[in-house]
C-alpha cells in the first residue's frame, strides 16, 4: 500500500513544475541573470581567501512578492481534503504549515536544479529529502562540533586516524523525544567538504568573520555525533506522524551538545596543562549544495555553554597520538560517565567540574584561581567544612609511603593562602605574589599546576565512588577521615 508521502508525490509534483514555469517566465521578462550565492571553501593560509560564487535561482522568488506562501492555497486544500495532511494532530495550524513547507519545498526545488527549470532527478531528491520527511516520525541525524586546538597525530605523516568511542548513553526519552546515538562517538579530521560548510555558514557566537580560514581558529580535529530522533506528538498517539526534520534536529542538536561538553571534559582530564576546546556545533543535511556535489551543508548551528567565543589560546594543543588511542578510550570508558554537564545530570562532581571548565573560559588569572579552589571546597570538604582542605586533599592524593606527601600538603596550603590574598585582599595574581609560596612563582604556570592538581583530584574521587551518583560526603566521612586520622594522628595529638 502506498505511503502517505508515496501518495501526495504526483500532486505537489504537478504543482512545482507549474510553479517552476512561471518563475522562469518571471525571470526571462525582467532578469538577464540567474543569481548567486558565494561559497567560502576551506584553506590552510590565514590571509588568503578562497570563493566562488554558485547559483541559487530562489533568490529571486525571495526578492519579490508576486510568489508567496499563499500560491499553494489550491494544493494545500487538496492534500487536506485527501487525507494527505503531515500533521492531522495539530487542526489547529495544519494548513498554515502545510502551506508553508510547500512553498519552502517549491524554492528548494529550484536550487537543487541550479537553473529556472524543472529537473526530475533534482525534484526526486528533493522530494524524497524534504518532503517524504515530514510524513516520517523517526529521523537521523548528524552532528559535528569542531575540537579547537585538539590534534591527532598518525604513526604515518601521509595517513590520518580516527578515534571510536562508545556513548556513555543509549537513550535519552524526554515523553515527546526519544533519541539514541546510533553509532560510536568519532573522532578525526574535518573534511574539506564540512570545513567548506562550516566556514560558509559562519561562526556564530564567536569573534571571528565568516570569510576566515578555519583553522585560523584551530579547527582540524571534529567529534561526530550522529542520533536518531523520534518525534512522538503524545505519548498515548505513537502512531502519530512528525512534523519535520527542525523539530527533531533541535532535539539533536540539544542531545549533542550535551555529549560534547562530556567529551570536551573528558579530554581536559586527559591532559589539564593544555588546551582542548569546543567549536559550535553544527547540524548537517543534505541538500542542494549537497545534491549538486558543491560541499557539505548546515542546517542551524548550536553554541554550547563553555564553547570556544575567540581565536586566541593561552596553552598548547591537546595532542592524541595513534599509541594512545587505546589508552584514551579506557580513560573515557572509566570516567565518562562522571564528566555530564547538562542541566539535568546529577553526577556528584558536576559542581566541580562546572568550575574546572570555567579555567578554560576565564582570561582573567585571578577568576581562574577562584573557580578552581571552588572546585577543590566543593569535592575535598563536602559535608564537613571544618576539616582541613589541604589534609584531605594529601591523604587523597599520595599514600603514606609517598615520599612528597610534605610538598603535596605545602602546594595545597599555598593555594589557600594565595587565594585569600586574591579574595581578601583584591590583589592580583602575580610573582610577587607567588614568591614565597610553593611551585611555580609564575601565574600562569601556576595556575597550569593547580588545574593538574584539579584534575588529579577529580580522578582520584572516581576511583573511590561506586558510581556518578555515589556521594563524596560519604567518601569523605569515611575513607577519608579515616586516613587524615592515620596519617596526622601524631600532628594532631601535639
Amino acid at each position: 500500500m502506498p505511503t502517505l508521502a508515496e501518495r501526495a508525490k504526483p500532486l505537489v509534483r504537478d504543482e512545482i513544475e507549474r510553479f517552476v514555469g512561471d518563475v522562469q517566465a518571471y525571470a526571462e521578462a525582467g532578469y538577464d541573470y540567474t543569481p548567486t550565492t558565494t561559497i567560502f571553501t576551506s584553506n590552510t593560509f590565514r590571509n588568503r581567501k578562497y570563493e566562488f560564487s554558485v547559483s541559487q535561482p530562489s533568490n529571486i522568488v525571495r526578492d519579490t512578492n508576486r510568489f508567496n506562501r499563499s500560491y499553494f492555497a489550491d494544493l494545500t486544500q487538496s492534500l487536506l481534503d485527501k487525507g494527505l495532511s503531515f500533521c492531522p494532530q495539530r487542526p489547529d495550524v495544519e494548513e498554515t504549515l502545510l502551506r508553508k513547507r510547500l512553498f519552502e519545498f517549491a524554492k528548494l526545488t529550484l536550487d537543487y536544479a541550479g537553473a529556472f527549470e524543472f529537473d526530475t532527478d533534482a525534484f526526486e531528491s528533493a522530494y524524497a529529502m524534504h518532503f517524504s520527511s515530514l510524513y516520517q516520525s523517526t529521523h537521523t541525524h548528524r552532528v559535528i562540533f569542531p575540537l579547537p586546538q585538539v590534534i591527532l597525530r598518525s604513526e604515518s605523516p601521509r595517513t590520518s586516524f580516527s578515534v571510536t568511542l562508545p556513548p556513555r548513553q543509549g537513550y535519552v526519552d524526554s515523553g515527546q523525544y526519544v533519541a539514541t546515538v546510533t553509532e560510536d562517538l568519532r573522532l578525526s579530521k574535518i573534511l574539506d567538504e564540512e570545513m567548506t560548510a562550516m566556514q560558509t555558514h559562519g561562526t556564530p557566537g564567536m569573534i571571528t568573520k565568516q570569510d576566515q580560514a578555519q583553522k585560523r581558529l584551530g579547527w582540524t580535529t571534529k567529534l561526530e555525533v550522529e542520533l536518531e530522533v523520534t518525534h512522538r506528538p503524545t505519548k498515548h498517539n505513537p502512531d502519530a506522524v512528525g512534523l519535520d526534520l527542525g523539530w527533531t534536529g533541535n532535539r539533536a542538536l540539544h542531545i549533542a551538545g550535551n555529549i560534547a561538553k562530556q567529551l570536551v571534559t573528558a579530554l581536559r582530564l586527559w591532559e589539564p596543562t593544555e588546551y582542548a576546546g569546543l567549536g559550535p556545533g553544527y547540524l548537517l543535511r543534505d541538500s542542494w549544495k549537497t545534491y549538486r556535489e558543491i560541499s557539505a551543508d548546515v542546517d542551524r548551528v548550536l553554541q554550547p555553554k563553555f564553547g570556544q567565543r575567540s581565536v586566541q589560546f593561552q596553552r598548547s594543543s591537546v595532542t592524541l597520538e595513534e599509541p594512545d588511542e587505546d589508552g584514551f578510550c579506557e580513560h573515557w570508558v572509566n570516567i565518562g560517565s562522571y564528566c555530564a554537564q547538562d542541566s539535568q545530570a546529577e553526577t556528584t562532581l558536576k559542581q566541580c567540574l562546572s568550575r574546572f571548565n570555567r579555567m578554560y573560559e576565564r582570561s582573567a588569572y585571578e577568576d581562574q584561581l577562584l573557580d578552581a579552589y571552588l572546585g577543590f571546597e566543593t569535592t575535598l570538604i563536602r559535608g564537613d567544612p571544618e576539616n582541613v582542605l589541604s589534609e584531605r586533599g594529601t591523604v587523597l592524593l599520595t599514600d603514606p609511603s609517598d615520599s612528597h606527601i610534605a610538598e603535596t600538603r605545602a602546594f595545597f596550603d599555598g593555594i589557600r593562602q594565595v587565594r585569600n590574598k586574591v579574595a581578601h585582599n583584591d590583589v592580583t595574581l602575580s610573582q610577587s605574589v607567588l614568591i614565597n609560596h610553593p611551585g611555580p612563582d609564575e601565574p600562569r604556570e601556576f595556575l597550569d599546576a593547580v588545574r593538574k592538581t584539579l584534575a588529579q583530584t577529580v580522578l582520584a574521587y572516581i576511583e573511590l565512588l561506586d558510581g556518578p551518583t555515589d556521594s563524596i560526603q560519604m567518601v569523605n566521612q569515611t575513607v577519608l577521615s579515616r586516613r587524615v586520622d592515620e596519617q596526622f594522628r601524631d600532628e594532631r595529638v601535639n
